[in-house]
C-alpha cells in the first residue's frame, strides 16, 4: 500500500511540475517525467502491480497532455511489457544499464507515440530540427534515469534495506 500511495503523490508531484515549471523551461524540449517513472515502474516492481501503475501514470500523462485518449497508456504498457523483459535478461543494478535501458526506452516510447498518433490522427509532419529534439530529450530522459532509480526504489519497494 505504501509503494501505491508513493506512486500517487510523486506522479502528483511530479505531472504538475512538468505542466508548470519544466513547460515554460524547456518548452522546446519534450521532457516528460512521468515516463522517466514509468520505465523506473517497469525496471522495478513485479508484471500485474506494476502494469497497474503504468496504467494509472498514462492515463494521467493523457489528462495532462491532452492528446489522443489512451494514446500515453498503450505506449507506456508496451515499455512496461519491454522493461520488464529486459529487467529478467539484464540486470538494471549498474548506472549505465539504468542509462541504456532508459535511452532505448525512452527512444522507442516517442517513436511509438508518433506512429500511433499518425494511425488515430491527422499525420504530423516533422522536420528534422524536431526528431534532433526528440533524441536529446531522449538522452535527457535517459540521464535522469540512473539518477532516479535509488530513489524510486525505495519507494516502490517497501522491504528494499540501504546496505
Amino acid at each position: 500500500m505504501r509503494a501505491w500511495v508513493g506512486l500517487f503523490v510523486a506522479a502528483l508531484a511530479v505531472g504538475v511540475l512538468q505542466a508548470t515549471v519544466l513547460a515554460r523551461l524547456g518548452g522546446f524540449l519534450p521532457l516528460n517525467l512521468l515516463l522517466v517513472m514509468a520505465v523506473l515502474v517497469g525496471l522495478q516492481r513485479d508484471l500485474v502491480s506494476g502494469a497497474a501503475m503504468v496504467f494509472g501514470l498514462g492515463y494521467l500523462q493523457d489528462l495532462f497532455s491532452a492528446s489522443i485518449p489512451g494514446l500515453h497508456m498503450t505506449a507506456w504498457l508496451l515499455i512496461f511489457f519491454l522493461a520488464q523483459v529486459a529487467r529478467v535478461r539484464l540486470s538494471p543494478d549498474s548506472p549505465f544499464t539504468q542509462f541504456l535501458l532508459g535511452l532505448l526506452l525512452c527512444a522507442l516510447e516517442q517513436t511509438l507515440v508518433v506512429l500511433l498518433s499518425r494511425v488515430f490522427a491527422e499525420p504530423v509532419t516533422f522536420v528534422s530540427r524536431q526528431l534532433g529534439l526528440i533524441g536529446v530529450a531522449a538522452l535527457v530522459m535517459a540521464a535522469l534515469t540512473p539518477l532516479f532509480y535509488p530513489l524510486f526504489n525505495r519507494l516502490l519497494n517497501p522491504d528494499y534495506r540501504r546496505r
